[in-house]
């Protein structure tokens, strides 16, 4: 009895040597599922992955993750393992450099007066779904109406007519693209300072004739991804830019 017990003691000594056992996740080709999903949504608000998410971890997931990592100093594997996450869903987290890689639009133009730094909570209250706003570009003052479609941590918003959306395009250099602008959004009669991004996303075209479809973010102070939570450096960035 004495011995057994001696034998237990060992057996029990052993196993809280042994490493114990990584629950750690690890995202790599062949991975599927909502980890996926939330990992592409990610990489999509950074910049890093221009695509809807799948849910499904392809070779352009794998390159997207392979960017990310070598913008934010990661040894460039394509595999999503937990320092990888950990800096993807971290608020140190950089972007994808957009400079030179996309067509910005008019840098220069008469401009348009600066809005009040109004915070997302307030402007959400008054700015609701199905509602109606005007929106300026900062630089070039030209304005476009839109309508809220949606959006939690911010707005999500579409071109209320055609014409509304050629001005739309014609403020992102004629096309859409990945590049924010900051801009002046007149709610409840208010100018509001705001940022506004040039890729729409999601499901219903916005005309007869439109190539584009859903609606593109329109971030405020305060705003943040309603993906994570997160907020974004250049939305932010525009917001000061177009506040009084």
């Amino acid at each position: 009895m004495k011995r057994a017990t001696v034998f237990l003691a060992v057996f029990l000594s052993a196993l809280l040597l042994l490493p114990a056992a990584s629950t750690a996740e690890v995202l790599s080709t062949s991975s599927s599922g909502e980890s996926v999903h939330r990992l592409q949504q990610r990489l999509f608000d950074l910049d890093y992955f221009n695509y809807k998410p799948t849910a499904n971890y392809g070779s352009m997931t794998r390159s997207a993750v392979m960017l990310f990592q070598e913008y934010n100093g990661l040894p460039a594997d394509g595999i999503a393992g937990e320092k990888t996450l950990a800096v993807l869903f971290s608020a140190s987290a950089k972007r994808m450099p957009i400079l030179g890689r996309i067509p910005f639009g008019p840098t220069e133009g008469p401009g348009t007066t600066g809005g009040a730094d109004v915070p997302w909570s307030e402007v959400s209250s008054l700015f609701k779904t199905g509602t109606t706003v005007t929106v300026t570009d900062f630089i070039t003052g030209k304005a476009f109406s839109v309508k809220r479609t949606g959006g939690t941590n911010h707005a999500v918003v579409r071109p209320v007519s055609e014409k509304d959306e050629q001005t739309f395009l014609e403020v992102f250099g004629g096309t859409a693209n990945w590049s924010k602008r900051a801009c002046v959004v007149v709610v409840d009669g208010r100018r509001v300072a705001a940022s506004m991004a040039g890729m729409p996303r999601g499901e219903g075209a916005w005309s007869a004739d439109s190539s584009l479809s859903g609606g593109f973010d329109l971030y405020f102070a305060g705003s943040t991804a309603d993906f994570c939570g997160l907020p974004d450096v250049e939305h932010t960035a525009n917001v000061k830019k177009a506040s009084i």
